[in-house]
């Protein structure tokens, strides 16, 4: 039914319906506070064909947590498509040995100070990467207040990448 509202009769517009209800929704979710504001922009055909932001100004600059995770998605389903992996394709195929699942343990329960870990059990897939239910934390809680597994990672220097190439990090994060 959404679709339905959001398909113009070209292909590279917006219906007006559609419009309206993406505007209305935008301003409820504010107003009934579920978000402080919600920017949306919506392309079809190369062309922006919506674009409100309720709640802040529309020129706020401001950090897009998570925002390369759909890019990154799209390049790997290329791949996929193109047959170069498979969702359930162990990671340590493409990261190394260190990423075997009988190379790593798993936390399950203790604070910073007392970790339970066991060993892991099944190997982390490519589709457990993409589904985030691979076990792998931010590491944002570099302090472990509430995830203790944040603060191993900040003893380990896995907490942040800076200062690492791409590789770097992936092998410090197996350990």
């Amino acid at each position: 039914r959404v679709l339905e509202l959001l398909t113009a009769s070209r292909s590279d517009m917006l219906s007006r319906r559609g419009y309206e209800l993406l505007s209305q929704w935008q301003a409820r979710i504010v107003r009934e506070g579920l978000v402080p504001w919600s920017q949306t922009m919506i392309c079809k055909g190369g062309n922006l064909v919506f674009s409100e932001c309720h709640g802040q100004r529309e020129d706020n600059i401001h950090r897009w947590y998570s925002s390369s995770k759909p890019i990154t998605s799209v390049a790997l389903m290329m791949l996929y498509e193109e047959g170069r992996f498979q969702l359930g394709d162990p990671v340590w195929k493409f990261f190394g040995e260190a990423w075997k699942r009988q190379n790593m343990r798993v936390y399950l329960e203790g604070s910073k100070d007392n970790i339970v870990t066991e060993e892991c059990k099944k190997h982390i897939t490519v589709k457990m990467l993409l589904t985030h239910t691979s076990g792998i934390s931010y590491g944002f809680d570099e302090q472990g207040v509430v995830n203790p597994v944040d603060y191993v990672y900040k003893q380990q220097g896995v907490s942040v990448m800076t200062g690492k190439t791409l590789a770097e990090w992936v092998e410090g994060l197996a350990r």
